[in-house]
């Protein structure tokens, strides 16, 4: 009773102290970012389409001057959902979208929390969970990028390698229940974001093979497979079509030949100047992709306190070991020299921006962070039991201090949206999601939704639904 009542004071703590990183989001209106006008407009459009009856949604009826567009084929509906709940309890399309984004950051942390907890204690999952929610890429693609979607998929991340573990470390009938959630939750992240679950897909392996060298046992190795059975299954009316046919709209000619102009440089990575621009080629871009002073601070810590754990506790120094290489590793795929494996590792270009391993790296210094955390507590107690508990304060300060600048919006701005009417433009940068053989691309909204392209004839539209228009054709012509 004691410890699930310390669990749940943690996880309040946790909320309470994610407020300064959220307070923007409470506010009334939007504010201006890359994407995020984007996801309110075709949150809009998902809003018709569902009570268009066109479930699931996968065309924006709207956009592209009235012609409309496949974006909710291609991407990420899982945000959408999300938001459309939100929408029908009543609140407005901004309102939904900030909504979303501020539980999102919540719930990241919480998930976090509870993972690395089973690894680190109490205290080293505390910690594990704030520097998870006080990560400046965190803040990126909430304030600057407006990515609401990747933002989204943080929630699933460490969910998923919890019931991994837990796969792992169970006997036959907890494997199946933990497969069965594992399952579900790799579905949901399938979901929320394509690049992110892509690129998890791969430390997601990663984590299994080094589980399975652990514990080698043929139930867990079946049960993984059974995991990722239930999350592809569960997505398939998604992923599926998405990959049969993509050939038939612009993807494999825009997005995936832009990753060499998007490296990062090593400096950029301790010191960047935060800002609400966008990314260019070299390294003076418009926005920062520094992991955090705090981090790395705990990073540098747990480095040095492997060696405490490879002597008092090897598994856990094993564990520790996997963290700090899936940091290297992030480090290594954002700098050019890794482009002979951008170049020759097949979808890897459709990540589109190298510097989206940064995701990689604030999940692996969250638990690398958890890790100082425990050996730093462990020194701490042999002084006073209370005494590791203080260690906390420093680091909350620490990321309040480095991170007040960063939970700031650019500015406040008004949205206004289309309603029901043709919308021009896509909502994103290349127009990916249109399809090929429509050349060339409309600039102008049609006068009339049907056109008598010869002879003479009269038109009633009955309906103008997302999948279905239904209309009445009285040809003058003999």
């Amino acid at each position: 009773m004691l410890k699930s009542l310390q669990i749940v004071f943690l996880c309040i703590l946790i909320v309470l102290i994610s407020f300064p990183a959220v307070a923007e989001l409470t506010k009334p209106g939007y504010f201006s970012n890359h994407d995020g006008i984007g996801h309110i407009i075709r949150l809009a459009e998902f809003d018709i389409a569902i009570k268009d009856g066109a479930i699931p949604p996968r065309l924006d009826k709207n956009l592209m001057y009235g012609y409309g567009y496949y974006f909710f084929n291609f991407n990420y509906p899982l945000v959408y959902y999300l938001g459309e709940i939100i929408h029908l309890l009543g609140f407005d399309f901004i309102s939904s979208i900030n909504i979303l984004t501020l539980i999102t950051l919540v719930l990241s942390g919480l998930g976090m929390f509870l993972w690395q907890r089973r690894h680190w204690g109490n205290m080293g999952g505390l910690v594990a969970g704030l520097l998870y929610i006080y990560a400046p890429y965190r803040f990126l693609n909430m304030y600057v990028r407006g990515s609401t979607a990747e933002h989204l998929a943080f929630v699933m991340l460490p969910l998923l390698f919890m019931f991994t573990e837990s796969i792992a470390e169970g006997n036959r009938r907890k494997q199946t229940r933990h497969a069965l959630l594992g399952g579900i939750v790799y579905s949901l992240l399938l979901l929320s974001h394509n690049i992110t679950a892509f690129i998890f897909t791969i430390i997601l392996g990663l984590f299994m093979l080094f589980h399975i060298s652990l514990r080698p046992k043929i139930s867990t190795l079946l049960h993984f497979i059974l995991m990722g059975i239930i999350g592809l299954g569960l997505s398939t009316y998604f992923w599926l079509p998405s990959l049969a046919e993509k050939g038939f709209v612009r993807l494999d000619n825009t997005i995936a030949r832009d990753y060499p102009q998007h490296y990062i440089y090593i400096q950029q990575l301790v010191n960047s100047p935060w800002g609400f621009g966008g990314s260019v080629a070299g390294p003076s871009d418009g926005l920062s992709f520094q992991i955090g002073e705090v981090q790395l601070v705990l990073s540098a810590v747990g480095i040095f306190a492997l060696g405490y754990l490879w002597k008092h506790k090897r598994v856990k120094a094993y564990h520790l070991i996997l963290y700090i290489s899936i940091l290297v590793l992030s480090v290594i795929f954002m700098l050019p020299v890794s482009s002979p494996i951008w170049e020759n590792l097949p979808l890897l270009p459709f990540v589109q921006f190298p510097w989206r391993f940064l995701s990689w790296s604030i999940f692996a210094m969250a638990a690398i962070g958890g890790a100082a955390s425990f050996v730093v507590g462990a020194v701490l107690q042999r002084i006073n039991r209370f005494l590791p508990w203080v260690f906390v304060v420093p680091v909350v300060g620490g990321l309040f201090y480095f991170n007040q600048d960063y939970w700031k919006v650019n500015q406040r701005i008004q949205v206004s949206l289309h309603g029901n009417h043709p919308i021009p433009g896509s909502t994103t940068w290349a127009d990916e999601q249109f399809p090929i053989w429509f050349e060339p691309k409309p600039v102008s909204i049609p006068k009339n939704n049907v056109e008598v392209v010869s002879g003479v004839a009269e038109v009633k539209i009955n309906s103008w639904k997302t999948s279905r228009h239904t209309y009445d054709i009285d040809s003058k012509d003999k």
